[in-house]
């Protein structure tokens, strides 16, 4: 049987995208599904700056099943030569963090030659466009971020049975949880962390207390019995510095991963951070009308992601 191989990294959010666009590839093709781990183990091993949360997320989730390696980067053993020597070409000669005059043409070398050999190299400021399906079984080579529901909307529905986290719900939640999902709450998330460290400031700190209490009064204009439910990393900071009104609750302390996922994507309304598992809480959410407000700028490099963005959002 064919298969598809995906080098993993990041953290939550970045595992889902990659997930789903593999999961999108076996949709079509079939095949295995291989997911290499080796960069998170070697990342967190080595101290990598912000390595906490670099794990196998999903393996606390209902997804389908695949093989875990973490034995070595590009597995020899498992990757087809041909695609593990062009592969390694290729990220060679191809800016990541700049534009340059012959991107274009690597692009399109990459689209129609990568991709013609199973290999699904996709890091550019606008990798969809440069995106071809296979049409038949064989074995994938995939390494990139796939940040947006183009990717992979028409399995929407399978994706959210899929990453529903596999353990119940703990007893403590379970009036939170009902309330969630019967009422009308905005799920705002604050993201703060490593946003805020000398490493990482300049190039993510983008969202803003005002930007926060904008994106609720937007909500409420629109939908005025809407309560707020504030999810963050650092509640403390979200108590003292942002003021949602009397009808704001706070995510409870020590909440696993899997636990906000589920609490966050109950929600029928979204103020989102620039993060990727803010992205997915609201993703997550079958809410048919749900109102999504986003930051206009995801984050400050070149390339930066385009397709994250819905049409329908609300960008501020």
């Amino acid at each position: 049987m064919n298969r598809i191989y995906v080098k993993m990294d990041g953290r939550l959010g970045n595992q889902f995208f990659q997930y789903a666009f593999a999961r999108k590839l076996q949709s079509l093709v079939g095949g295995d599904l291989i997911f290499d781990f080796t960069s998170l183990k070697l990342n967190k091993k080595d101290g990598f700056d912000g390595a906490d949360g670099l794990e196998n997320h999903l393996e606390k989730f209902n997804v389908k099943p695949y093989k875990y390696i973490d034995s070595g980067n590009f597995d020899s053993s498992i990757i087809p030569s041909h695609q593990r020597r062009l592969f390694n070409i290729m990220r060679r000669i191809k800016p990541m963090t700049r534009r340059r005059w012959y991107v274009e043409l690597v692009e399109l070398i990459d689209h129609r030659l990568l991709q013609a050999l199973g290999i699904y190299f996709l890091e550019s400021a606008n990798p969809y466009k440069y995106l071809r399906y296979p049409s038949k079984p064989r074995d994938l080579f995939v390494r990139g971020w796939f940040e947006g529901s183009c990717y992979f909307k028409d399995i929407a529905a399978e994706l959210r049975e899929e990453l529903t986290p596999k353990l119940p719900i703990s007893d403590d939640l379970t009036g939170l949880y009902a309330d969630l999902l019967s009422d009308e709450y905005i799920c705002v998330t604050i993201r703060r962390g490593d946003f805020t460290s000398d490493t990482y400031s300049k190039r993510y700190l983008i969202c803003t207390p005002e930007y926060y209490e904008k994106g609720v009064r937007i909500i409420k204009e629109r939908h005025p019995g809407a309560k707020v439910f504030a999810c963050s990393d650092d509640v403390d900071w979200c108590r003292r510095n942002l003021d949602f009104g009397s009808d704001t609750i706070f995510e409870p302390d020590g909440l696993p991963v899997w636990e906000k996922i589920r609490l966050m994507s109950a929600c029928k309304h979204f103020v989102l951070s620039n993060s990727t598992f803010s992205w997915w809480c609201q993703f997550l959410s079958a809410y048919g009308e749900k109102c999504v407000v986003a930051p206009s700028v995801w984050r400050r490099d070149n390339p930066a992601p385009k397709e994250i963005f819905d049409e329908d959002w609300i960008l501020i």
